[in-house]
């Protein structure tokens, strides 16, 4: 899809997914915005944080800052699971299942 300011974060974004992961890669992405050849790299991004134990990794760039915020659940494999990020230009917060975490 090609760049668009309507997908562009300026103060509050919410984004929602149902995943069924049968493998998880470090970063593996959910669902975001990238900015190619630009840094930064991403306006926003759900994504797995590690492999290991894998959370949720909730990144948000507005004014040319990163902000994130990593979640505490695993997610397992095999599984679905509804993820939501959201940011309401001050809090960052991930929720599985319904669960703030």
């Amino acid at each position: 899809m090609a760049d668009t300011t309507i997908l562009g974060i300026t103060d509050k974004i919410t984004v929602s997914a149902w995943v069924y992961p049968t493998t998880i890669n470090q970063y593996g992405n959910i669902v975001g915005k990238s900015i190619l050849n630009a840094d930064p790299f991403h306006s926003f991004v759900l994504r797995f944080n590690t492999v290991a134990s894998p959370t949720l990794q909730w990144s948000v760039t507005t004014n040319d800052t990163d902000i994130y915020h990593t979640g505490a659940s695993n997610i397992s494999l095999n599984t679905w699971t509804y993820v939501v990020a959201t940011y309401n230009g001050s809090e960052m917060n991930v929720y599985v299942n319904g669960v703030i975490d």
